[in-house]
């Protein structure tokens, strides 16, 4: 008798350990990230996200064109290397997309820890302060 209460203990804690893995293997791990687009603004809903799958949902709220780019780059997003226009160098870009005027959008991209630039590279609007800064932990 005392084999079969350690063999239903044993069946017991294998139940258990499977009850607690198999959601967890199933669950979405990726991490949605709002980001508004104003005259001349960059506003995400979080300033930090986990490594993997992010979707970036992009809002253009103002009534001329933006763009998202996202940079891997060591650099403070208020700090990269000046392009000409306006602009900054989008070296070390994983990724970005277009809006016309009052439109949304979404980005998914699978990002690494690090620190990224997010910033509107349209002629002018990266000098004018649309850029900001997203951890990725």
């Amino acid at each position: 008798m005392h084999l079969p209460r350690r063999g239903v203990a044993a069946t017991g804690a294998a139940a258990l350990t499977a009850a607690i893995l198999i959601p967890a293997l199933g669950a979405d791990a990726s991490s949605s990230v709002s980001v508004k687009l104003t005259d001349f603004k960059v506003t995400p809903s979080v300033k930090s996200v986990s490594h993997g799958k992010v979707k970036f949902i992009v809002a253009n709220k103002a009534g001329m064109e933006h763009e998202l780019v996202v940079i891997k780059t060591s650099k403070k997003a208020s700090q990269l290397a000046p392009k000409g226009g306006g602009k900054a160098s989008e070296k070390g870009s994983v990724g970005e997309v277009e809006l016309a005027a009052h439109k949304t959008k979404t980005l998914s991209l699978n990002l690494k820890k690090g620190h990224y630039a997010l910033i509107c590279n349209v002629g002018g609007h990266y000098m004018a302060g649309m850029h900001t800064d997203l951890t990725v932990k």
